[in-house]
């Protein structure tokens, strides 16, 4: 009787990100599946969310991470190639979906210089939009963070607040400036938006050709 060997899997190697922090000088400490820089403040500071896709972060890298180490800023960084694709693929929850990089400037100041810098330096990228965030450039997004309770250190509970447009006080792309439409498809008239998400948004509407009843759309 002849055997036939079973078939080799394949070893795929995922790139680690932190020999490429370690290469600009920027010290990091690994935790689970984050490499964190800094000391991260979320008490009433401003937040900003980098989104990038994987195949895109090593020259996205290479762009911003001269500018996070001069500014010695502190940030949270996935730490390698198969949590990035994780993460943008909801697998930690759509809460954390785009959420590649988050930058914990000390300062409004700072948080504005580093806005500026990282629009000029990420033209051309894409990634998957971040829920609860102010889109403000091409994969830049911003939001407000309050401390909610604290136990102590190792135990901190905030919120993340998105800024409405008018109270941003960033420069925003005309391009990232959604005006909603009143009516949708003809016949739909948009009430509110009851959620949004990386999958798409819940509007609550009332229908025009059924004698103007209430209906959801996804």
């Amino acid at each position: 009787a002849q055997t036939c060997p079973m078939p080799f899997a394949y070893n795929i190697d995922f790139l680690e990100y932190g020999p490429l922090l370690s290469q600009h000088g920027i010290d990091y400490k690994e935790i689970d599946n984050w490499l964190i820089a800094g000391r991260p403040n979320v008490d009433n500071q401003w937040l900003l969310f980098v989104t990038v896709r994987t195949r895109q972060a090593i020259g996205m890298f290479e762009q911003i991470l001269p500018t996070l180490a001069a500014e010695k800023v502190s940030f949270r960084l996935v730490k390698d190639q198969l949590v990035h694709y994780q993460l943008n693929a909801g697998f930690f929850g759509i809460a954390e979906v785009g959420k590649v990089l988050i930058i914990f400037p000390e300062s409004l100041e700072q948080a504005k210089t580093l806005v500026h810098t990282i629009a000029l330096k990420t033209t051309g990228l894409h990634g998957p939009n971040v829920y609860g965030a102010l889109r403000i450039a091409n994969i830049l997004y911003v939001c407000y963070s309050k401390i909610i309770s604290q136990n102590n250190e190792e135990q901190i509970y905030f919120k993340l607040i998105k800024p409405k447009v008018s109270a941003s006080p960033f420069t925003i792309d005309k391009t990232y400036i959604s005006k909603q439409k009143r009516i949708l498809g003809g016949q739909y008239i948009r009430i509110k938006t009851l959620s949004e998400s990386p999958k798409g948004s819940i509007i609550k509407a009332i229908d025009r050709k059924l004698g103007f009843a209430p209906v959801l759309i996804k």
